[in-house]
């Protein structure tokens, strides 16, 4: 009889850490949609989804079947928020873009210039350096660590 409850008690342990968590958000300006980031409960190995939130509906607009461990993300919104784009950064490089009003994938391609200003302004970098390529470096991580501390990212060991 023990032997039982002992097994209820840990198979309910681990599927309590099955399914997605969310482990980072990215509001629009208006607050009126995100990009939500969320990862296996389990392990990184188990992979991430990417969704836009917007009342109350959840759309999965990118997943990473694979290991998934993600230390940088960008989220652009066009003027009107019709369009987001992420650009994510860990152990796979990741660049999408969703026409919110279609509901459709679009070719990253199509807003990557603007993409790159947005994430050149947020993290002020200078003119000269390449953003999207920038966003792989480890200058990047450390920068969106310290600019969203409460993700619980931590930094590598500092030289």
């Amino acid at each position: 009889m023990q032997k039982n409850k002992l097994v209820v008690v840990l198979g309910t342990i681990l599927l309590a850490g099955c399914g997605y968590h969310r482990t980072m958000y990215f509001n629009a300006p208006s607050a009126q949609r995100s990009i939500e980031v969320s990862k296996s409960g389990v392990s990184d190995e188990l992979g991430a989804r990417f969704e836009l939130v917007a009342k109350g509906r959840r759309v999965l607009v990118y997943e990473i079947i694979q290991e998934a461990y993600i230390h940088f993300v960008h989220v652009y919104w066009n003027t009107d928020e019709s369009v987001v784009a992420v650009v994510s950064r860990g152990y796979d490089r990741i660049n999408f873009a969703w026409d919110i009003k279609a509901d459709v994938p679009i070719p990253f391609d199509q807003v990557s210039r603007a993409v790159a200003q947005s994430l050149a302004s947020a993290y002020q970098l200078d003119p000269t350096v390449d953003a999207l390529e920038w966003a792989s470096s480890d200058e990047a991580r450390e920068r969106f660590i310290d600019k969203y501390p409460h993700f619980g990212l931590v930094h590598h060991q500092r030289r």
